[in-house]
């Protein structure tokens, strides 16, 4: 997928998160580390009542295992040249995550690790950095097209509504240019005035949230109806007790 990249006088390796074996492979070909920026990750696009258990199990075996195994290797590295670490999470965990839980608690569980690494590693001259992501143009979100509910789920009587949430339909068109994203970020690492920052949030939307969070307005619930209200939630209640009474008339 990076092989492009070789033309351009860039080394590249080949890295399976998942295997112990790739990781200390990789770990063994790389003798000086500047920034460690853990980027790889897998997403779920689907209601918790409706995502596999294998699946979520899958997702923090990419998000969370994997990127710890790779981190615990490369720290020795990190260590010698008083480097920068930088997880890269989601806006997810500092919402309400509707339609995207299973992706959300894994990227929840990468940012608690990292402030624990950032307080316990800064005594070696590692800076550690959490980079929140809102929405940008990524393999994620054009996996997300076409995304649908299982026959068999509870939310079939709004199908329709949830398809299109699921789908990413009118989050798309919105998501921040990667290559804006990118000079943002790599802007905020390395050119700073007030030094390397604990935490950046860049993508579309993730301003608006970051200070929705940051001003304490995102009590627990408060903006529940209005996310249900984006999958069509209002309208379930409704079309239960037509069901029922639907089933009530034929029996």
């Amino acid at each position: 997928k990076i092989s492009h990249l070789k033309p351009m006088g860039i080394e590249t390796f080949e890295l399976d998160l998942n295997s112990s074996e790739s990781i200390a492979k990789f770990r063994n070909q790389i003798t000086h580390i500047d920034i460690l920026f853990n980027n790889a990750g897998i997403s779920a696009t689907s209601m918790l009542a409706d995502t596999p258990v294998l699946t979520f199990k899958k997702l923090f075996d990419v998000n969370v295992f994997g990127t710890f195994e790779l981190t615990q290797a490369l720290i020795p590295l990190l260590i010698q040249s008083k480097g920068i670490m930088v997880n890269h999470t989601s806006q997810s965990p500092y919402a309400a995550s509707i339609a995207t839980g299973a992706y959300a608690a894994s990227k929840s569980a990468l940012a608690t690790i990292n402030n624990t690494w950032r307080i316990e590693l800064a005594p070696f001259g590692i800076r550690v950095v959490e980079l929140v992501t809102g929405v940008a143009t990524s393999n994620i979100l054009v996996e997300l097209a076409g995304t649908k509910i299982p026959p068999n789920s509870i939310y079939m009587p709004i199908e329709a509504e949830v398809n299109r949430a699921l789908s990413g339909e009118g989050i798309i068109d919105r998501a921040m240019s990667n290559h804006v994203y990118a000079e943002k970020v790599v802007s905020d690492l390395l050119d700073s005035w007030w030094g390397t920052p604990v935490w950046i949030w860049r993508g579309t939307g993730a301003t608006i949230l970051y200070y929705v969070w940051f001003l304490g307005c995102h009590w627990k619930g408060l903006f529940d109806g209005l996310l249900g209200r984006i999958l069509g939630l209002h309208l379930l209640a409704g079309r239960l007790w037509k069901q029922e009474q639907q089933q009530k008339k034929g029996s």
